[in-house]
């Protein structure tokens, strides 16, 4: 069987501040809202992949503790890490861990998102 990946899945204190984050910084476009007071969530469309934003209230049980052991980050493949950072930067993105070339050659940075998540970025 092959498996392929769909969505990434976020929760978020506020939705629409958080989709917009998204849509603002990295061009994701709203493709559907669920409006009920039950499912409330966002659905973006980052060039393919999907990432589905709900709120707290729909979170299936208590929060990660220490030591963490779930979504660490997610990765996003860009042709041109330095033009990706500056562009970021410029937006106000705030980096975690700046670019760094790993011994196979590939170009990596960590940035911030909203509501504690990190995002790497990937130059192969």
């Amino acid at each position: 069987m092959d498996f392929y990946f769909d969505h990434v899945h976020l929760y978020a204190p506020d939705l629409r501040k958080t989709a917009a984050w998204y849509q603002e910084k990295l061009g994701a476009r709203l493709v559907k809202e669920t409006k009920n007071p039950r499912m409330a969530m966002l659905h973006l469309d980052l060039n393919g992949a999907r990432i589905i934003i709900a709120g707290p209230a729909q979170r299936p049980g208590p929060g990660p503790g220490e030591p963490y052991a779930g979504l660490e980050h997610f990765g996003l493949r860009v042709a041109n890490m330095e033009a990706a950072i500056k562009e970021l930067k410029d937006k106000g993105v705030r980096f975690l861990q700046e670019l760094t070339v790993t011994p196979s050659g590939d170009k990596i940075a960590f940035m911030e998102a909203p509501d504690q998540t990190r995002i790497e970025l990937t130059e192969r």
